[in-house]
């Protein structure tokens, strides 16, 4: 039996942010080093692009193509697989 896959929250969806289905990102900066996310109650979506503007993080997901599909997942918790986050320094954690 396979073990359960061991995730961890990174942060929330925040507003939407332009006409291309964007959304600002409020969390952890490691984000922007991921290639997906679960996103609450959805599961996984694919990050297209990330990117900081302004020091805050605009992500563009998977199948979010416009203001209305990103509205609809404003304010969504966002998790990482454990095992898809970079190492840390010995002492230091995500959660």
């Amino acid at each position: 039996m396979e073990a359960p896959t061991r995730r961890v929250e990174i942060g929330r969806l925040g507003k939407a942010y332009g006409l291309e289905g964007a959304l600002k990102f409020r969390g952890e900066p490691v984000v922007l080093e991921l290639q997906r996310v679960y996103l609450e109650g959805l599961g996984y979506r694919a990050i297209r692009e990330a990117r900081t503007l302004n020091q805050e993080i605009v992500l563009y997901l998977a199948g979010v193509r416009s203001l209305e599909a990103a509205q609809a997942l404003v304010g969504l918790r966002v998790y990482a697989d454990v095992s898809e986050l970079p190492k840390l320094e010995e002492g230091t954690y995500y959660y």
